[in-house]
């Protein structure tokens, strides 16, 4: 929070809404590419250790995906995986 507060504060000019919007969209999508990477490595290169990681991705990424503005993403998402 404060390194975004202090780069909105430096940056004043740039819409807070959009700002926001755009960082939950590519938490989104790093929260998704990590699920990915680390479910590969698990299966194909045998690293169960990663598995443990999944919990906490899984949890920051239905907190993105809370936002209305991902009400169809969330409903897409919903039936593969567990929410």
């Amino acid at each position: 929070d404060i390194i975004i507060n202090s780069y909105l504060k430096t940056f004043n000019k740039i819409d807070k809404k959009i700002f926001f919007l755009s960082y939950k969209v590519i938490a989104i999508q790093r929260h998704l590419k990590v699920l990915g990477i680390f479910s590969r490595l698990a299966k194909r290169d045998n690293k169960k250790s990663y598995l443990k990681h999944l919990p906490r991705v899984l949890k920051l990424l239905k907190l993105n995906l809370n936002a209305s503005e991902f009400k169809p993403l969330r409903n897409m998402l919903l039936p593969l995986i567990k929410f």
